[in-house]
């Protein structure tokens, strides 16, 4: 049980091959990336070749690489098979009824389970669940991880994937439905009470961390973070979308971190791309329409205030993106480490950010300003007045404005954001 406990699961099984398969031919059930790694460890590691795939999936066999499981039946003398897939007791009754025995003709990493009750389960490698997991389509390809569930909880057709020490909690009220959870190790996710997560799709890297506050509304989204990565979705956030076809993409590299606070309303199809080292702030009621498309390049940030609106197709870039040389130095003069540390964007409270608008490195967006339609801003703008066109010119100062149309009253843009421009 100590080296269940230190070693890594790919690991763990190729060992158990090289253990149990006495020169027969190993298969592996399930031709998908894990697979495809043990594949390659085998080899690399022993010499050991894998024979082919077998899989349930019609679509993937094509009776070159991947063949039917029906293929395995009294089989057991030639083949020893690897199952690195979530429990299924159909799998582990198909191998018994070919005549495999359990670790010496077949290993079935996940078909360990010492306890299986109504609000409580537990493995041969240290994972639990902890609540009411009726329902709840998981696997668990690693060792020592916990998920704790509230009451209440919808899971429909989600799948966790979870590796090594990961911790996930899940309150009261989540709504998971068709959502799939893909945790690496040592990642810890954590959503609030009455959440919910339509068909999202997330994948946490090694030591990345999600929390997604209370009453979260996310529905037709994905988001990928990166080796220690960290992302805040704040209270009663809304990240939605009309159709699983224009789904919003966020991608977060390596030491990312990305927070949006509490009451923003994101719409479908933009894409966030966070840069290694890159941080994103979004202050408290953000909204932003659909078709955005923000980009941080390593080691640069954007921040922007509370209650912002931004229209559609509204575009952000924190640097050039590539590299570019001064011919007579041969040096890099935009993307260094320290020169992409000073570059950045940073957009005040309570400002209005036009369709189309293209805001690049550089600038600086005071309080209550606004940013009309399809202008380009690369420099700094002050509070309260109106910039447009390309590159954006401030057209009028002393303006207030408000969210209200055809508002009488200026007290409805609030007494906080009445001011002269400066």
């Amino acid at each position: 049980m100590r080296k269940e406990q230190s070693c890594d699961w790919i690991d763990f099984i190729v060992d158990k091959v090289k253990q149990y398969y006495h020169g027969r031919q190993v298969i592996l059930w399930g031709k998908y990336g894990i697979s495809d790694s043990i594949k390659d460890r085998l080899k690399d590691e022993y010499g050991i070749d894998v024979g082919f795939y077998v899989d349930s999936d019609i679509g993937r066999i094509d009776n070159k690489r991947v063949f039917s499981p029906d293929c395995l039946a009294g089989e057991a003398l030639n083949y020893y098979v690897v199952i690195p897939l979530g429990y299924y007791p159909s799998m582990r009754e198909k191998m018994s009824g070919g005549g495999y025995r359990d670790e010496l003709d077949y290993f079935y990493f996940c078909d360990c389970i010492i306890k299986q009750e109504e609000n409580y389960f537990e493995d041969a490698h240290g994972n639990r669940i902890i609540g009411d997991y009726q329902g709840l389509k998981f696997a668990f390809s690693g060792f020592n991880s916990v998920i704790e569930i509230g009451k209440n909880v919808c899971f429909h057709n989600t799948c966790i994937y979870i590796h090594n020490n990961c911790r996930m909690t899940i309150g009261n009220g989540v709504c998971l439905c068709e959502s799939i959870l893909f945790a690496k190790s040592y990642s810890d996710i954590y959503i609030d009470y009455d959440a919910s997560l339509t068909e999202c799709n997330v994948e946490i890297d090694n030591y990345g961390y999600l929390r997604i506050e209370q009453k979260c509304n996310n529905s037709f989204w994905e988001m990928n973070l990166g080796k220690y990565a960290h992302c805040l979705l704040g209270e009663e956030t809304r990240v939605h979308g009309r159709n699983r076809y224009n789904k919003g993409k966020w991608i977060m590299e390596q030491n990312s971190e990305l927070r949006i606070g509490s009451f923003g309303d994101i719409e479908d199809e933009g894409i966030i791309y966070i840069g290694k080292n890159a941080v994103f702030k979004i202050g408290t009621n953000f909204s932003i329409q659909r078709r955005y498309d923000i980009t941080l390049n390593n080691f640069t940030n954007i921040v922007i205030g509370n209650d912002c609106m931004f229209s559609y197709e509204v575009i952000m870039r924190s640097n050039d993106g590539h590299t570019i040389f001064d011919i007579d130095t041969g040096k890099n003069i935009n993307s260094l480490k320290y020169i992409s540390r000073g570059r950045k964007i940073v957009i005040g409270n309570h400002v209005w950010i036009g369709t189309r608008v293209l805001i690049l490195y550089g600038t600086g967006i005071g309080d209550g300003s606004i940013v009309g339609a399809n202008s380009l801003v690369k420099k700094s703008i002050p509070n309260n007045c109106i910039a447009v066109g390309i590159p954006a010119k401030v057209i009028r100062k002393n303006i207030a404005w408000c969210r209200k149309e055809g508002a009488e009253n200026i007290m409805d843009c609030g007494r906080e954001n009445i001011h002269y421009t400066e």
